[in-house]
């Protein structure tokens, strides 16, 4: 009898995941959540933006704004004050002494054949290096 994806228990599911890690088969997509609770989330960047830069934050209607309108609104920080902007953000995310999380070592020591984000994330960079990934670019 062929059994479907579908119908696999979950530890066949856990079972072929640590097979495929073990060859090396894996690639990690690593987004921006990793770094948050270092970092902060994009709302509260741009919150802060609006704040030092002059410009009206976003109304209480708008909970949660979706990426357009965030960076629409950093752009709207930028052109108001370049100086300030540069500043905040520098101050923000320039830091070069910060705690990092367990979570990057461990991920950097899993099995995966390669790591792959779209998010500026010089932890990420850090981690890698100190695993022995010496090509680790962002």
């Amino acid at each position: 009898m062929v059994r479907t994806r579908d119908a696999l228990t979950p530890a066949e599911i856990a079972q072929e995941l640590l097979g495929a890690l073990s060859g090396r088969g894996c690639v990690a997509w690593i987004g921006s959540g990793l770094s948050r609770p270092i970092y902060g989330d994009w709302l509260q960047t741009v919150d802060q933006l609006c704040n030092r830069c002059g410009v009206r934050p976003f109304d209480v209607s708008i909970a949660n704004p979706d990426a357009a309108q965030l960076i629409d609104k950093a752009e709207e920080c930028k052109v108001a004050n370049l100086v300030v902007y540069e500043a905040t953000l520098a101050n923000l995310y320039g830091k070069t002494d910060v705690v990092t999380r367990k979570a990057y070592s461990m991920l950097m020591k899993a099995p995966f054949k390669a790591y792959a984000t779209t998010n500026h994330d010089p932890l990420l960079s850090e981690a890698g290096e100190t695993e022995g990934f010496r090509n680790v670019h962002s």
